[in-house]
């Protein structure tokens, strides 16, 4: 588990009654707690019980209270949750009637099998299973330092009893091996004893070498990894190579999916070498297809087809994340990929983001189709857990490579049946399904402005009803952490986008209610997202702007944050969200400034040029079109060091660039920059886009014409305006029908589409009545 956890204490050892432990949470909290000390010998533990201080950790489970001679000791409860072996490899403890006394001299380890360990380790479970069970009242644990201080006096109860079983305690191997790995496995998600973890680790797998226990050798260096990439980010990295070449060479399959898995996400953490990334998600999804473990190798190749969706928006970037799409339908012709609905969830997932990268308007909204009839049908499978882990079924071939100990932890389910499965970590059910919602209102956007049902929004406030609720089920106080932001994190993210569905819509007062809610939420995220930040200092900018505040607009839209870059940006970068915005934010710059008299005009020239390496010209020094019309708007010469632009976003920068154009510009420039964006409104069906352009192209071409021509283009124009309901462009279209009318020698029509016009402009918010006059 990588990063620092919200809450964490330190642990240490002392001969005072008590030991203090401190707690290291958010700043809004700082308090400590008492741990109760390892009892010496079993008399001093029913000391501890029966003292007053025994009152700081909770009565109903401290267990039965233990008499100076005599020791009741109960059978196990309770199985670890990540060693199920122990049902099967431990023997049975002492029945609860049975009375065994204490050991003459304290000095000495009570002899093998004594029974009291059991005690110990049913005590421990007992604790952890109460702590857990606090966390289904997250916001508690979270707002409340008395819960909190509860939770962790719990935890600190159930690490003494393991360190007291390992301390005090002959075990036999597995027994012990289970106890180390437990422990460890507990500082790592509670603490911050991470030399401890590695202490422990360390001895847990010398004993497994010596026992010849692979599987539990293996879940020690799987969590041993984890518990050192917290102190160094590159030694792990090392030490995994060579445990992965370890493996390979003894044919251990499962485990070699297993360390090549965690070598991809501790990598990414990390920030590591791309190609290297890809290289080990490749590597094992070959493997995986040579052992016929299908499943593995489809969430391989859907894996390596998001993140090369994350890392650029590039024609290189995407074919690559189609050939990993096609490559994972082909893996999901096996059966035993069914048994992992997280796994076809995730390829759907990435088919629907490639088709948002391509703009492709037709193919999203089939993919879309698909990716919901798929969550409709399985959301509700028993493989679905509450908790976001999910397992990938291996083939019996790989299975009967097991390393033979018997013994399965986390990592490696078996579930005593000879079926074998790769337990991995994504996201819980409830975001699954949000995520589903807001994918869905992503490809709906485009139309919600001529949408009368508004999916766009009906799925966004699905997603946000979901996302409303507080999930319940018990897990590690830091893994609730860690989910509970992610779930913020996302919550955000359905309010952006409503921000700015909204904001086609050109519904201003919603949009800015909402963008103030998405604000509201920001402010409680544990850490600020960039990208998210960059979005609303935009959106501040674009709802000023629809107001007719033009001064405040341009100084969100020249707010540092939304800056461009004075220096190229490298292929492939991984800023393409802030790029995007960014240049959206200086083509509305040159939107405000282009008129000569503006006092910031100077930005007019400033912008233009800044956007000029990202959108080379396509036409030569003559005006010549530079490749074929037909097909220019498919293959654009861009820059090799910027990454390719959406074509929404060409189709923005080419009718801007032309409507702002001098009137002295040559005519060809200007129906090249024209026509290009209006084909591109066609192809995206972007109304909107295309009301703009035939409204610059009247204005420029038909102004004053009495031709036929003339007044069909200024109907179609007021047409399309009506059609996306913006009633700045209704007004302006009506009054440019009416000058139309006019000119034909319909006065009476002409007036009658002039009083609308006005009517319409006076309706408009803000001071956009002042501009229109």
């Amino acid at each position: 588990m990588a990063g620092q956890h919200p809450y964490q204490y330190q642990y240490s050892g002392g001969s005072a009654q008590y030991i203090q432990a401190s707690i290291v949470p958010n700043p809004r909290a700082n308090f400590q707690v008492q741990i109760p000390r390892l009892p010496q010998t079993f008399s001093d533990y029913g000391q501890l019980c029966h003292s007053e201080d025994a009152g700081n950790v909770p009565s109903r489970v401290l267990g039965p209270q233990i008499q100076r001679n005599h020791v009741a000791v109960p059978g196990p409860t309770t199985v670890y949750p990540q060693q199920a072996q122990y049902a099967q490899s431990t023997p049975k403890a002492p029945t609860p009637q049975r009375v065994v006394t204490r050991p003459e001299s304290a000095s000495q380890k009570p002899a093998k099998g004594s029974g009291y360990e059991f005690l110990l380790l049913s005590l421990a479970e007992e604790y952890i299973s109460a702590a857990n069970a606090k966390n289904e009242a997250l916001q508690n644990l979270l707002d409340e330092p008395q819960h909190r201080a509860e939770y962790f006096q719990l935890i600190a109860s159930a690490l003494a009893c393991l360190e007291a079983v390992l301390k005090k305690f002959r075990l036999d191997a597995v027994t012990e091996a289970n106890t180390r790995l437990r422990y460890a496995s507990l500082l790592l998600q509670e603490t911050e004893n991470y030399y401890d973890a590695e202490e422990i680790l360390n001895k847990g797998i010398a004993l497994c070498d010596q026992h010849r226990l692979f599987d539990l050798k293996y879940n020690m260096q799987h969590l041993l990894i984890r518990v050192m990439f917290h102190n160094n980010s590159r030694a792990p990295l090392k030490f995994l190579d060579q445990i992965i070449e370890n493996v390979t060479l003894l044919n251990h399959t499962v485990w070699i999916y297993a360390f090549r898995f965690l070598r991809i996400t501790l990598s990414l953490k990390a920030k590591g070498s791309w190609e290297s990334i890809i290289s080990h998600l490749r590597t094992t999804a070959e493997i995986a297809d040579r052992n016929g473990d299908f499943a593995v190798g489809a969430a391989a190749y859907s894996t390596e087809a998001l993140l090369h969706l994350r890392r650029s928006s590039s024609a290189e970037s995407i074919e690559q994340a189609q050939h990993a799409i096609a490559a994972a339908r082909k893996s999901q012709l096996d059966p035993i990929v069914g048994h992992s609905p997280q796994t076809t969830a995730l390829l759907h997932f990435a088919e629907v983001s490639c088709c948002v990268h391509l703009s492709d308007v037709k193919g999203a909204p089939a993919s879309i189709r698909k990716m919901q009839a798929y969550l409709d049908d399985h959301i509700d499978k028993p493989q679905w857990s509450e908790n976001g882990v999910f397992q990938i079924p291996i083939s019996p071939l790989s299975a009967t490579r097991m390393s033979g100990s018997g013994s399965a932890g986390g990592v490696v389910v078996n579930n005593g049946k000879g079926e074998v499965a790769l337990a991995l970590q994504w996201i819980p059910k409830l975001e699954i399904y949000a995520l589903g919602y807001l994918l869905s209102a992503v490809v709906s956007a485009p139309r919600n402005a001529t949408d009368a049902r508004q999916k766009c929004e009906r799925y966004l406030q699905e997603a946000s009803n979901l996302l409303s609720r507080n999930p319940r089920h018990r897990e590690s106080l830091s893994i609730f952490a860690q989910q509970h932001s992610m779930h913020q994190e996302l919550a955000c993210q359905v309010r952006l986008e409503l921000v700015y569905a909204l904001c086609v819509r050109l519904s201003w007062k919603a949009a800015s209610r909402t963008l103030a809610e998405l604000e509201e939420a920001m402010a409680k995220l544990p850490t600020p997202l960039p990208n998210i930040t960059c979005a609303v200092t935009y959106l501040h900018g674009v709802i000023v702007q629809a107001k007719g505040d033009l001064d405040t607009a341009l100084r969100y839209y020249q707010s540092p944050v939304l800056a461009l870059r004075s220096t190229p940006l490298p292929p492939n970068s991984a800023a393409e969200p802030h790029l995007t915005l960014s240049i959206l934010a200086a083509l509305s710059t040159i939107c405000i400034t282009s008129d000569p008299k503006h006092p910031s005009h100077h930005l007019f020239s400033t912008s233009r040029a800044q956007l000029a390496p990202y959108f080379p010209p396509s036409t030569t020094s003559s005006g010549q079109q530079s490749t074929d019309s037909k097909t220019h708007h498919n293959h654009h010469h861009f820059s090799p060091s910027h990454p390719q632009p959406i074509k929404s976003l060409l189709g923005t920068y080419s009718f801007v660039t032309a409507a702002t154009a001098p009137d002295t510009t040559e005519i060809l420039p200007f129906k090249f920059g024209m026509n290009r964006a209006l084909n591109i409104a066609k192809e995206q069906n972007n109304q909107q886009l295309m009301s703009l352009t035939l409204s610059y192209i009247h204005a420029r071409f038909f102004k004053g014409v009495i031709a036929d021509q003339a007044m069909k283009s200024a109907q179609g124009c007021l047409q399309l305006a009506e059609k996306i309901g913006d009633g700045l462009w209704m007004s302006v279209d009506g009054g440019v029908l009416a000058e139309t009318l006019e000119l034909f020698g319909k006065r009476e029509e002409a007036g009658d589409a002039r009083a609308k016009a006005v009517e319409r402009a006076e309706a408009l918010e803000g001071g956009l009545w002042k501009v229109c006059e």
